[in-house]
């Protein structure tokens, strides 16, 4: 026995185990990463209904049994679906790429419901179509800051950190701003683009995330 969990969350990794089984990775919508096993999941459309996909929004169902850390997943229902995300590679990629940050940032245990905001709307954003190095730079800024992992500064104070005037502007800017409506530029994205990769570098730097590799083979692809 144990206690029943129930909640939603946006599906950031699904990884087949043995045989038809699936352990899955969801930061709910407190904010909090858990980690899911689905006995048979790959069998059973009855209880997942199909909705064992990454960059999903879902509902689930489980059981959290006395000293172990998994869910143990009853059911799953689809709630969202980002279907772009599935037809343009390269927002895939993006999208894989934020599901990952997000995923080192966010703590089981740890409720942090603003991280959850921002990988909805950054999905979402991606979903409609938005530029995606301008929604790469702004979840990247926001994500530091929520972290503490970004410096503070303001109009009026200086950062070592951060080179130009200019690009401490677009910063500011994007932190004040929501990833739907924001407008970025290709070259203002690129000035972000090396203090961000920087801050996480020094934060996250042992972690090879797949998805930058892969994104980066891609562009060279695309030239």
């Amino acid at each position: 026995m144990g206690q029943e969990i129930k909640g939603q969350g946006f599906l950031l990794r699904v990884v087949t185990a043995q045989e038809a089984d699936i352990i899955v990775r969801i930061l709910t919508s407190k904010g909090e990463k858990i980690s899911g096993f689905a006995k048979a999941a790959l069998k059973s459309r009855k209880r997942f209904g199909g909705a064992l996909e990454p960059l999903t929004q879902i509902d689930f169902r489980g059981i959290k049994k006395e000293n172990q850390d998994l869910l143990y997943l009853e059911e799953t229902q689809v709630r969202h679906e980002f279907p772009r995300l599935r037809s343009d590679l390269e927002r895939l990629t993006v999208a894989m790429y934020l599901s990952e940050l997000t995923e080192i940032g966010a703590q089981e245990g740890l409720e942090n419901p603003e991280l959850y905001n921002l990988i909805g709307a950054a999905w979402k954003a991606l979903d409609k179509g938005a530029l995606t190095s301008g929604v790469s730079r702004q979840f990247e800024i926001k994500f530091l800051s929520l972290l503490g992992w970004l410096p503070h500064f303001d109009y009026h104070s200086k950062s070592p950190v951060v080179g130009s005037e200019e690009t401490k502007n677009i910063i500011i800017k994007l932190l004040r701003s929501k990833i739907a409506n924001t407008e970025v530029s290709e070259e203002e994205a690129h000035q972000v683009q090396k203090i961000t990769a920087s801050l996480l570098h020094a934060h996250i730097g042992s972690h090879k995330l797949k998805s930058t590799q892969f994104l980066g083979s891609l562009r060279r692809f695309q030239k």
